[in-house]
């Protein structure tokens, strides 16, 4: 559920977000959720998994839990990923490319804090994920490649369908604007050291960024995976990451009361507001 606290074009947007547990138990939905009595005998060994990832989040991004330390790691590299969101920004057409955890966490929360249309300022963010030759070429038939950016996430660096379609983009903004010129419409993320990716960007200097390799990419919206994307949307990232620390690793199990679970938070699009209860 969410809901505005200012229009989008009067200078900022901010949205509340809550995930309210009630309907998963029985006070709400009946005899198809879940009891106080079941809850209750359960409460130890949520506990013991509750401590198993807390103790697997020590160690920053070295952790086999890394993903959790994302908001406290991420602010060392917010400048390198503002500079690649803001090089982005200087083109009208940004064509993310990725699938899976590459691209979802960054699309479920664009369309959580903004309409369909684009930010004034900002380009029009469009993502390819799975393959669907119909869209692409549809898609690169209302573009101009001088005016449109390609980024390319993998954590791999070699995600077949990203590869496939990163090589149609590249041979497209090669036929449009030459070999030489196209290098400088192409951003990517992936392995620091290791990939089909990473040796191409390393190969052709093109920009790029790190994904932690201990961060799964289905838990990688806090890195540069999600937060170039938001950035590029206009999202206050640096507010983001203030606010989930203090959402993260609650070992509440919530026993007394259903729904004790439910959590809001704020956002901003363009502004500063950070995330509270």
């Amino acid at each position: 559920m969410s809901s505005d606290n200012k229009n989008l074009r009067g200078g900022f947007q901010t949205k509340q977000l809550i995930i309210d547990t009630d309907n998963f138990y029985m006070e709400g939905v009946g005899r198809e959720g879940i009891s106080r009595a079941e809850l209750a005998a359960k409460a130890r060994d949520i506990e013991q998994a509750q401590r198993r990832v807390q103790d697997g989040s020590d160690g920053g991004l070295d952790a086999d839990y890394a993903a959790l330390n994302l908001a406290h790691e991420m602010p060392a590299q917010l400048s390198r990923i503002q500079q690649m969101a803001s090089d982005l920004r200087r083109h009208q057409n940004v064509l993310v490319i990725g699938i899976g955890g590459s691209s979802l966490g960054a699309k479920a929360l664009q369309q959580a804090l903004q309409p369909q249309s684009a930010i004034a300022g900002t380009p029009q963010l469009y993502f390819v994920e799975n393959i669907d030759p119909y869209f692409l070429q549809h898609l690169l038939s209302s573009l101009d490649a001088g005016s449109t950016a390609v980024l390319c996430i993998s954590k791999s660096g070699g995600t077949i369908e990203t590869v496939v379609q990163y090589l149609i983009l590249r041979d497209w903004l090669t036929r449009q604007l030459g070999r030489k010129k196209a290098t400088r419409h192409q951003w990517v993320i992936t392995d620091p050291k290791s990939g089909w990716l990473r040796e191409l960007a390393e190969r052709e200097g093109l920009p790029s960024l790190p994904v932690p390799p201990q961060v799964g990419g289905r838990y990688s919206v806090l890195s540069p995976v999600g937060l170039v994307p938001l950035a590029v949307l206009g999202a206050d990232i640096e507010a983001l990451l203030q606010g989930v620390p203090q959402h993260v690793g609650r070992g509440d199990v919530g026993i007394e009361v259903p729904g004790a679970q439910r959590w809001s938070g704020e956002m901003s699009v363009g502004g500063r507001k950070d995330i509270d209860d």
